[in-house]
């Protein structure tokens, strides 16, 4: 296709923060395409991302919602990731933090459908600035605990897949995140840390960002100043291009739980090892995490996972659910997964939900869905 080269171009320029040059090559692809095939998704989504650079977002929107339609038309769930990532990014520049926020999170969701860790890193960064906006916006501490959630995934995934650079900027960005809640000595660490892995892997030009940040952290300053400075990190990381490196992991089984119950919806071992009754491993897992809400007045969040032995439980927190995969590792490949089914279960299930909700029992049988779902990765 003759205007893939423009688009690419157009791309990195955008990387760069380039905004005439990006808006010069997605014009320039966006006219090639519409000659060869007007109903290409990549070059109107391109161009509205353009747009959106040099704050012309009328424009932006309109070219956007056309490259969606052909988006959907076309089932190509890497177009679609596409389209939500620039919808994420046109809201965010709008404003409107909880639209951004729910974009990214559905990019984010194909991204992991299609296993592709360049674009999953470029969304939980963009996912992880909208969710500390958003938070400023709202007041809502539950806000911030999001935004840290996706930066440890970046960092997971950093550190199985052998990235320093990437684990450094994490840290970094971890660190204005805790500056911003006002918990001076856990920034602190994070900034040490990422200092060593500086001193290790011999990053130069990143130790002098760090030593500088490190300087100025007990500066008193204004949130709005620090999400700024959040911000202007997330433009400039450097979402490396690289193979992924394929941890082996086995699945043990899975619970889905309600969140404000306890009770078990859905239960389903597939390692004939695995004999404990579901409802009170269930009824255990929310003990727990009462346990640990309770155990320290400043924690917040929820529990991520409990890891005992050659088992590791992950917990996926949903809207009406909780799911529990149970894994012989924590890798980022398996949440990945387990975020996919959590999602479709939620979806698919809705009315039973609901149902479950109102007090309404009847146990819901979801095996196809997570054979189908965990077979991805093979």
């Amino acid at each position: 296709m003759t205007y893939v080269p423009y688009l690419n171009i157009a791309v990195g320029y955008g990387a760069l923060g380039d905004a005439d040059l990006a808006l010069r090559h997605a014009e320039k692809a966006l006219q090639l395409a519409r000659r060869a095939a007007g109903d290409q998704p990549a070059p109107y989504i391109e161009m509205a991302r353009a747009l959106v650079l040099n704050g012309r977002l009328d424009e932006a929107f309109d070219h956007l919602e056309t490259g969606g339609r052909f988006a959907i038309k076309s089932d190509s769930l890497r177009e679609q990731r596409r389209y939500y990532l620039v919808r994420g990014i046109l809201a965010r520049k709008s404003g409107n933090y909880d639209e951004a926020v729910r974009a990214f999170k559905r990019g984010l969701h194909l991204a992991g459908s299609l296993g592709n860790l360049y674009h999953i890193l470029q969304i939980l960064f963009n996912l992880a600035e909208a969710e500390l906006a958003q938070a400023q916006e709202a007041g809502s501490e539950g806000a911030v605990v999001q935004s840290s959630l996706a930066l440890s995934r970046i960092q997971q995934i950093a550190v199985e897949q052998d990235i320093p650079a990437l684990l450094i900027q994490a840290n970094l960005l971890r660190a204005e995140l805790e500056k911003f809640r006002g918990n001076l000595r856990i920034a602190r660490d994070h900034l040490t840390e990422a200092l060593r892995l500086c001193d290790k892997y011999h990053a130069t030009m990143l130790r002098a960002r760090v030593t500088e940040r490190i300087e100025a952290l007990d500066t008193q300053e204004p949130r709005h100043t620090i999400i700024g400075r959040f911000r202007t990190f997330v433009r400039q990381m450097v979402v490396p291009s690289v193979r992924r490196r394929r941890i082996i992991f086995e699945i043990y089984g899975c619970i889905i739980m309600m969140r404000d119950t306890g009770l078990e919806v859905f239960a389903d071992y597939l390692d004939p090892r695995l004999t404990s009754d579901p409802s009170l491993v269930a009824g255990l897992i929310t003990a727990v995490s009462s346990f640990t809400r309770e155990l320290k007045e400043d924690t917040s969040g929820s529990l991520q996972s409990i890891i005992h032995q050659d088992i590791a439980v992950l917990l996926e927190h949903g809207k009406f659910t909780t799911c529990a995969l149970l894994v012989s590792k924590d890798t980022s490949e398996a949440r990945m997964l387990q975020r996919v089914f959590l999602s479709r279960f939620e979806r698919e299930y809705a009315d039973r939900l609901q149902a479950y909700m109102s007090g309404m029992v009847n146990p819901i049988d979801a095996r196809n869905l997570l054979a189908e779902v965990m077979n991805r990765r093979h």
